[in-house]
This record gives structure tokens, C-alpha cells and sequence, in this order.
């Protein structure tokens, strides 16, 4: 045990084993996970590599006394994992340790880390310091940020811009059918990883702008393992573009976008196409203090998104198989990140406070027969290459790991009151469209048609909601069901739902019809000089930020 302990060789603690400790073997700074059998395999390469007598070899073969009931006799020894800070994080590479700050990107030789770190959160590149990729600014009395892009090594960077290009139809193909031919080729080379072509106004560009800054938030948010409960965020990906309810839109690169953070930090995947996911268990058996990230990807429609509140806010409970349950600490426990082809379903205050969005444009996409594209385009289509596949070079590499260090400079940069939202204009109707459903949706666009003679009067509720489930066969939706799908419908169209005027003090509109009292609804669509337009929220106002990046 001696010279197992003198050669680097532990035991830690591990809650999802059985003995609650698990073997290591400590190289410098670096510690590796090994079985039973990896220790005995060092004791038999010990003896090859020493040339020593065959008896001693054979003892070691054929000893009892490295069995692992034995082997438990190995020193438990406590580390220190923690590879970040409140203002900083830790990156391992071969060659270097970066530390992240939001004022410089620090470098050191491995040899001199004082922090321990898993092998495999040691990212296997040698790297070094690029010149900034980027740099994002404030207008402080307008609180409005902007992006100057400096260079565009980074592939991954690449796909980030494209993937937050929203207006690329209205660019690359109304615009620019305008254009010559050769106007046109030259434009699309000049402008291949553009977030601000010429083709676009003023106010497109800064949107785009602002779903690319969300998106290089959001990853140095997750990059940064430090939690505190004022930024307890689940990011959320979905796409921007509207669809019926229930369509896949998906194959916008989204997924994609957070699965590459598993090169840089430990991370498990869920699958959010499994309806049953929040009935299992022992749904986090894989996840230990160690794990930095629970990604749920492609997440269901209907996935109970309230099942995880107290996981991304709290605790995180994890109930290994065969084991006993037991409980990781807020500070310690992973941050979580969804990604879905539809919208939150009713996103209420509580859920919205847990949600950092991020919004991916349709650039990528999948042509089929049921939509309009011209083209089916991929993220290897931009690049003849699978981005980190085995044709990746050293040099791409290091582009992308210095663009991932600079989202994280940028991510500290930033007020730690502060949360930069995408603008949410599409997001929101999404989410208005999921809360009412297609069917109402369908039917309330014939019954409240202005032309239909539903609006700008009064109606009884009784008699829309009757309308409404026998010509849509919809059964048992209830008064209040249906009242928020009204509500719903009316934001989606910037209709005005039962003018302040005719509400009662319970904010009711009744009326007696033949001596009975009737709750009443009055849809606005004229006139409406009392109502404030539903529209796109801007995320940035009233927000302070200390210091630009």
C-alpha cells in the first residue's frame, strides 16, 4: 500500500459507488479515474520495466492480495477540483493553463497549477493566445450594445454568426435577386460569414447583432462553472422561426451549438424526446460533483419543465442505481441546458426568471416538401468539414478554443446584475402560439375575422366557447382554459382583450340577457387608442454594464 501510495495511487470520494470511494491515480496536478485491474496493471508494467526476477513478476500475477476488497485499504485522501472563481475560470490544456478573467486571458505552464483536475478535462491541444476575434461595446445613456468583429478564425465562431443571421431570406434572397449576377456571386463571397451585410437596414443588423452577443453570452455563461443564486439560469435554445403548433423546425444547428461544450467541461446528455424522461428515477445516476453540464436535447413539446425548477435553482438530488441517494450542493451542482424545436408552453413568471433564451435563425436547414427553401444547407456545407471531426487541424483548434476563452472574458465583463436576452419578438409568439394551440388558433381566425362581425362587440363567452368546441371537436376545455387562450390570441394579433371601460371591479365584463347575468368578452381591433401594441420587448433597457468588453 506503501508504494502504491508512494506511485500516486487513492482512493476519493464517490457517492454513486457502493463503498462511496472510487481509485485514482494522481500524476502532478492531474488525476485519472482506474479500476482494480489499471493497478495491477502498473505493478506488472513496473516489474517488465525493471527487468526484476521472474518470481517477483509471477507473485504479482498470481497474488490474492490485489483484489479490490483488498485494494480498499488505499489512503482516502480529499482534492480540491474547483477550477474557477467568482470573477475567473480555469482552463487545462497539454501545454498551457489559461485563467479567464474578464480583463485578460492569463497563462501558465502546467507544472505550476496548484489545482487538481480530471485527465479528461484536460483538453488534449496544445494552444496558444490569439489576438481578440471580437469586441463588444455599450452606448451607456442608450444601453445598446454593438459588436465589432475582428477576424473570423474561429470556424465555430463562424457558425455562430450564420446561425444568428434571422433576416438571411430577406439578404441572400430577396435583396439580392435584385442584383446582377456578378453582383450577386461576389456579394455571397464577401458576405459568407456576415453578420451586417450591406443588403440589410439599420435595425436588421442590430438584431442579428444582438442574437449573436446573446449566444457568446449564454456559452461564456456555462463555460464559467461559478453559480450564484441571482443568475440560477437553465439556457434554452429554440428557433426563430414561426410555424404551426406542433411543426419541427428543427436543424437549425442548435444542438449542435452546446453538445461541442463537452471538449471543455464534464457533461452529460439527456434525451428530451423521451416523454417519460421526468419519470425515471434515477434520471441523474450519471451525474456526480464533478459533472459541469446537463444538456436535455431536442426536448419534447410537453416536457415537464417545471420537474427540473428545484435542480436549477436548488439542490440537485441524484439517486444512483443500487445506491442511496444524496444530495450535490447549488454551488457545486451542473448547470442545465435544453434545446427544442418549440416553444416554452406557458411560460410563466417563475419559469421565465429560470431561462436564459437563445434564439438560432433557420440559415441551416433541411429542405423538404412541406416548405419553401431552395436549398438544403448544413454546417459542413460552409466548411467541407465536420467542425472538431478527426479532419479538424491543430490550428482550428486553436482558433476555436481561444474564441470559447474570449466568450468567457466577455461573459465576466459583463454586470453580474445583468442578463442579455435575445430580442424576443418571435419568441414570444411562439410562446403565444403554444399556449393557444393550433386548433383555437385556426378557429378564433375565422370567428374573430374582422370582417365576421365577432369584433368590437360584445359576446357572451358561453356561446364563443360552445362555438368553439363544436367546430373543432376539442372537448372539456374549461371557462378559465379558454379565457387564457382568448388572452393569448388577442397578444399574438395586437388586439385589445375586454377594454378597460366595460370591466367591472373584478375586471369581468357581465351583462343581463333575458334577466340571467352572462360573462361577456369584447374583442378590440379598432379604436384602440387605450391599448399598448404587443411587441417586441427590448431586453437591454434600463440595463447598466461596468465595464465594456
Amino acid at each position: 500500500m506503501f508504494f502504491l501510495q508512494s506511485n500516486g495511487f487513492f482512493q476519493i470520494e464517490n457517492k454513486n459507488t457502493k463503498s462511496g470511494l472510487m481509485f485514482v491515480k494522481i500524476e502532478g496536478h492531474i488525476v485519472r479515474a482506474i479500476q482494480q485491474k489499471d493497478i495491477k496493471g502498473f505493478l506488472i508494467r513496473f516489474c517488465e520495466e525493471n527487468y526484476l526476477p521472474n518470481e517477483i513478476l509471477e507473485l504479482v500475477l498470481n497474488t490474492t492480495r490485489l483484489s479490490e476488497a483488498v485494494l480498499q485499504g488505499l489512503k482516502p485522501i480529499e482534492l480540491n477540483f474547483t477550477d474557477y472563481e467568482l470573477d475567473a475560470q480555469y482552463l487545462f490544456f497539454t501545454n498551457k493553463v489559461w485563467k479567464v478573467t474578464k480583463n485578460e486571458i492569463a497563462e501558465s505552464i502546467p507544472e505550476s497549477s496548484v489545482r487538481y483536475v480530471w485527465e479528461d478535462e484536460v483538453i488534449d491541444h496544445k494552444v496558444r493566445k490569439s489576438d481578440d476575434f471580437f469586441e463588444i461595446k455599450v452606448d451607456m445613456p442608450r444601453n445598446i450594445y454593438d459588436i465589432s468583429i475582428y477576424n473570423t478564425q474561429s470556424k465555430y465562431f463562424k457558425y455562430l454568426i450564420n446561425a444568428s443571421r434571422i433576416y438571411w431570406r430577406k439578404e441572400l434572397e430577396t435583396a439580392l435577386s435584385k442584383l446582377s449576377k456578378e453582383k450577386q456571386e461576389e456579394y455571397k463571397k464577401n458576405n459568407q460569414f456576415s453578420i451586417d451585410g450591406d443588403l440589410l437596414t439599420e435595425d436588421e443588423i442590430y438584431e442579428q447583432k444582438m442574437h449573436l452577443i446573446n449566444k457568446i453570452y449564454a456559452i461564456g455563461y456555462l463555460l464559467h462553472r461559478y453559480k450564484t443564486p441571482s443568475k440560477a439560469w437553465a439556457v434554452y435554445a429554440t428557433d426563430n422561426i414561426l410555424g404551426e403548433e406542433g411543426e419541427n423546425n428543427g436543424r437549425s444547428g442548435k444542438s449542435f451549438g452546446y453538445k461541442v461544450l463537452r471538449h471543455l467541461m464534464k457533461s452529460i446528455t439527456l434525451s428530451g424526446r423521451n416523454k417519460k424522461l421526468t419519470d425515471n428515477s434515477h434520471l441523474y445516476d450519471r451525474v456526480t460533483e464533478h459533472t459541469d453540464l446537463i444538456l436535455i436535447d431536442d426536448a419534447d413539446p410537453y416536457l415537464d419543465y417545471k420537474f427540473f425548477f428545484d435542480s436549477i435553482t436548488g439542490e440537485l438530488v441524484v439517486n444512483p442505481k443500487n445506491n442511496q441517494s444524496y444530495e450535490i450542493p447549488f454551488e457545486r451542482s451542473p448547470k442545465f441546458c435544453f434545446t427544442s424545436n418549440h416553444a416554452l408552453p406557458n411560460p410563466d413568471p417563475s419559469l421565465t426568471a429560470r431561462i436564459l433564451y437563445t434564439v438560432y435563425a433557420d440559415y441551416y436547414h433541411e429542405k423538404t416538401e412541406n416548405n419553401d427553401y431552395l436549398e438544403t444547407r448544413k454546417i459542413r456545407d460552409d466548411f467541407g468539414k465536420d467542425l472538431f471531426g478527426p479532419e479538424y487541424t491543430e490550428e482550428e483548434w486553436n482558433a476555436d478554443l481561444n474564441f470559447f476563452a474570449q466568450c468567457i472574458r466577455f461573459y465576466l465583463s459583463v454586470s453580474s446584475s445583468l442578463k442579455i436576452d435575445p430580442p424576443m419578438l418571435n419568441v414570444n409568439r411562439r410562446s403565444l402560439m403554444a399556449e393557444m394551440g393550433q386548433a383555437f388558433k385556426d378557429w378564433a381566425d375565422a370567428y374573430f375575422d374582422i370582417h365576421g362581425g365577432n369584433t368590437d362587440k360584445m359576446i357572451t363567452k358561453e356561446e364563443a366557447l360552445n362555438d368553439f368546441m363544436q367546430m373543432t371537436n376539442v372537448k372539456k376545455w374549461s371557462t378559465t382554459k379558454f379565457t387564457k387562450a382568448l388572452k393569448a390570441y388577442c397578444k399574438f394579433n395586437n388586439y385589445n382583450f375586454n377594454p378597460k371601460e366595460f370591466q367591472n371591479s373584478q375586471g369581468r365584463i357581465s351583462k343581463k340577457i333575458d334577466g340571467t347575468t352572462k360573462e361577456m368578452i369584447y374583442i378590440q381591433v379598432t379604436n384602440m387608442s387605450d391599448f399598448v401594441e404587443f411587441e417586441d420587448e427590448n431586453p437591454n433597457e434600463n440595463q447598466v454594464h461596468e465595464l465594456p468588453f
